[in-house]
């Protein structure tokens, strides 16, 4: 991908209009209004790239949807840097300090420095809540007050 992740490499338009070439042309053309009709059903963070050139090899428009899977990581985690982000991930999948240790080769107090700076730098009041982040995007992520109650975090 490039480094606008809405638009495609040429390199990877190319791939991906030899790959439609090979698995054989198909029976009719896609008329323009059903393209804008399928941008128009897409849903906003999914991306369409409508490719033209490809008319030259395949007889129509290559279409390329691409939608995210799934829920998208909490806005909180994006100060983690790439380590701290692969270690939340490991915490997520309910991974203890040990065994994340274990997993990336590294000594278990450098992973509770981990943990600890994930902590702090996402202001998430423990690994349940990074967890959550992670895989829910951050829905429910309140702190819990010392009454047990939950107060939502407001940015």
């Amino acid at each position: 991908m490039g480094s606008d992740p809405g638009r495609l490499k040429r390199e990877e338009l190319l791939r991906l209009r030899d790959a439609v070439h090979d698995a054989g042309q198909p029976a009719t053309a896609v008329p323009r209004q059903a393209i804008l009709a399928v941008h128009d059903a897409a849903p906003r963070d999914g991306v369409l790239t409508v490719d033209y050139e490809a008319s030259a090899q395949l007889g129509m428009p290559l279409l390329i949807v691409r939608v995210p899977i799934g829920p998208q990581p909490s806005p909180a985690l994006a100060a983690l840097t790439p380590r701290e982000f692969e270690v939340a991930g490991l915490v997520a999948a309910g991974l203890a300090n040990k065994e994340i240790a274990a997993r990336l080769g590294l000594k278990l107090s450098t992973v509770k420095e981990y943990v600890h700076r994930i902590l702090v730098k996402t202001e998430l009041p423990s690994r349940a809540a990074v967890a959550n982040a992670y895989v829910n995007g951050g829905g429910n992520t309140g702190r819990a007050g010392s009454d047990g109650t939950s107060h939502s975090r407001q940015p």
